[in-house]
């Protein structure tokens, strides 16, 4: 998720590309995301969100669920507020993280596994530290829908100084990796998600199929 904590401070072109997608897609598709991982989390859940981000999506994630505990989880230092009834935690990349006994019942990783370092280590430590874990992460198909996604996180990520990946899933190398890190785990894999129904002709390019949600039991 795109972080304001990245930086403790920004230049001009920074500043531009950061407006650009605030106004463009930051709200809405945090409502999207929300309307679509809201139903899969039980109400009064304990909730971690590792990758947090700026904390929107856990902000209204908790406004409709009402979770008896809630974590942000990031590697930045926190300089923005948390949401109320909300706690974050610094975390280290590539480290391991303070929790490992099913400590939560809901992990989230939205958006983050793409940019981790070890994204096999961070996706084992999520399935220790919870119940179950909701991944939502892009696809891509070929050279032509990896420059795409590249494009996107340029423009979702990199004026906050998060690093742009070189290469994504596909459905093959995901559900690999969840066979090898977290075999004992059922893996719900549904494809396609529309976050760009508000610009028509980003819509038309960014197909819903760059995305999916998987549900890890």
């Amino acid at each position: 998720m795109s972080s304001p904590n990245a930086r403790a401070t920004y230049s001009l072109a920074d500043r531009l590309l950061i407006r650009l997608h605030q106004r463009t897609s930051h709200g809405h598709r945090i409502r999207r995301l929300i309307d679509a991982l809201a139903p899969r989390i039980p109400v009064g859940a304990r909730v971690l969100d590792l990758g947090c981000g700026d904390m929107t999506l856990l902000a209204g994630l908790a406004t409709q669920r009402r979770p008896s505990r809630c974590v942000g989880a990031d590697i930045w230092q926190l300089r923005v507020q948390p949401p109320a009834g909300c706690d974050y935690v610094r975390i280290e990349p590539g480290q391991p993280l303070p929790w490992t006994h099913r400590d939560f019942d809901v992990v989230l990783l939205v958006d983050t596994l793409h940019h981790a370092q070890t994204p096999g280590q961070l996706l084992q430590q999520a399935s220790a530290a919870g119940d179950t874990v909701l991944v939502k992460d892009h696809l891509e198909y070929g050279p032509w829908s990896r420059t795409l996604l590249r494009l996107m996180d340029f423009v979702g990520n990199y004026g906050y100084g998060v690093s742009v990946p070189r290469r994504y899933f596909t459905q093959r190398s995901f559900t690999d990796l969840v066979a090898r890190v977290a075999p004992h785990r059922r893996c719900r894999m549904d494809v396609g998600l529309d976050l760009y129904d508000h610009l028509p002709v980003a819509r038309t390019i960014l197909s819903p199929k760059l995305h999916f949600i998987a549900e890890l039991q």
